[in-house]
């Protein structure tokens, strides 16, 4: 992905806008748009002592497997 700088003097803390995002970072917010999917992605990785994107990728979309098995009743 590449981001655009867009901090300021009056910034907290670095800023940035994505200027182009990749397939990869498509998938990754596919996995996350669901507001649960993301609470419960989120407290998984947070009991874990480091995380990549790929694995909190892989995390969401594991949640979203299990909610689509349980809904389908397997």
């Amino acid at each position: 992905m590449k981001v655009i700088d867009i901090t300021h003097i009056g910034s907290n803390s670095p800023e940035a806008k994505p200027g182009s995002i990749t397939h990869n970072g498509h998938e990754f917010l596919d996995a996350i748009r669901d507001e649960e999917v993301w609470k419960t992605t989120k407290g998984i990785i947070a009991k874990t002592g480091g995380w990549t994107l790929g694995v909190i990728a892989s995390v969401a979309t594991e949640i979203i497997t299990r909610n689509a098995m349980a809904a389908i009743g397997t």
